[in-house]
């Protein structure tokens, strides 16, 4: 996947740690080629890089792209490969 732009370090800092206290959240996420952006309300379980990209999993196994994550609860995502060149995969 030679479009996938890497999150900010502190940011998959926050999915890992939502990840090990298995606190629902809220997530909001746009794929690619999609109109309108998704919502989810559950937990996080997992996330792992496969294929030259990093993915999260969801409760139900469902998986969703960083890139595509907008927002975590309060925390803003967008443009955050952007603003920041501090990723923690290379």
């Amino acid at each position: 996947m030679s479009d996938y732009k890497p999150i900010q370090c502190g940011l998959y800092d926050i999915l890992e740690d939502r990840i090990v206290r298995r606190v629902p959240c809220t997530l909001v996420f746009q794929k690619e080629n999609e109109a309108e952006p998704q919502s989810y309300d559950g937990r996080l379980m997992n996330v792992f890089s496969q294929g030259g990209a990093e993915f999260l999993m969801l409760e139900q196994g469902k998986l969703i792209r960083l890139d595509y994550i907008l927002k975590l609860d309060e925390i803003d995502f967008v443009g955050s490969a952007d603003n920041n060149s501090s990723t923690c995969r290379s």
